[in-house]
């Protein structure tokens, strides 16, 4: 198909067009890219973007980096809202630039479409004494502990991944009011900091959460 003929698209195609771009992976872009400038443009159309699926990338925190092949396309998805590319622009804010703030603002907005997104909200409240309490014990009630620890791992890489820079900033912020009372009893049964029960996960989590803030 020539290129000019996808001019004689009308709007109302090119956004189904769109729309069925997003609903495929980030790989099915270069296909449309290809085609023409036209369909190159509903592909990287803020509509398209917003809706993209790309948090099966296992790899995607690492496109957040200014030397990443990947970079243009990360702040694009940024600028379109994307909720994941949010979630990981939180995760570069707090820990590689230090606007904790910004982050918690942004992670506000997405919490409650990505789980992760919401486990790092609860950390970073955490880590600068801020009340989250009512979110906290939603989440805490909502997952179990091996889904917890799971997601504290990918937070980690997560972090790992924006080059944090491990300033410890917040350690005299950090505030946990809802400390676990479950320490005599691991004492008791010789469980160490890496036999976690569904209370002290939290705990753990956002003391080595804060440590590299």
């Amino acid at each position: 198909m020539a290129p000019n003929v996808h001019k004689k698209l009308p709007p109302s195609v090119l956004a189904k067009i769109a729309r069925f771009t997003a609903d495929n992976r980030i790989e099915d872009l270069k296909n449309f890219i290809r085609v023409g400038p036209d369909l190159k443009n509903v592909a990287l159309s803020n509509e398209a973007l917003y809706h993209l699926c790309v948090e099966y990338r296992h790899d995607f925190a690492w496109w957040s980096g200014t030397n990443s092949w990947y970079y243009g396309l990360f702040i694009k998805l940024v600028g379109a809202k994307n909720s994941y590319a949010l979630y990981i622009e939180s995760i570069r804010l707090a820990f590689n630039v230090g606007e904790i703030d910004v982050a918690l603002y942004l992670l506000d907005d997405v919490k409650d479409i990505h789980p992760h997104a919401k486990l790092m909200f609860i950390m970073l409240c955490f880590c600068a004494g801020r009340e989250c309490l009512k979110v906290y014990l939603m989440f805490q009630a909502h997952f179990k502990f091996a889904e917890v620890e799971w997601m504290g791992k990918e937070l980690m890489y997560h972090i790992d991944a924006v080059n944090s820079r491990k300033a410890d900033t917040y350690r005299k912020t950090w505030k946990l009011d809802y400390c676990p009372e479950c320490w005599d009893m691991h004492a008791w049964l010789g469980e160490n900091n890496g036999e976690r029960c569904n209370d002290c996960v939290y705990f753990y989590l956002s003391r080595d959460i804060c440590r590299m803030l």
